[in-house]
């Protein structure tokens, strides 16, 4: 295997960064929506109370 040359190797890590911001983005965002979930549950819950 030859070694890649440096720019290549920067436009990988740098893929690499954004990939790692899409799968830190997908988590965030399953926890809003599970928070999200919860919080329309509660609201329904009290509704349901009054």
């Amino acid at each position: 295997m030859k070694p890649s040359p440096p720019p290549q190797k920067h436009h990988k890590s740098r893929q690499g960064e954004l990939l790692r911001l899409q799968q830190l983005s997908f988590l965030l965002g399953r926890r809003f929506l599970s928070v999200i979930k919860y919080t329309n549950r509660a609201v329904t819950c009290k509704n349901i109370e009054n």
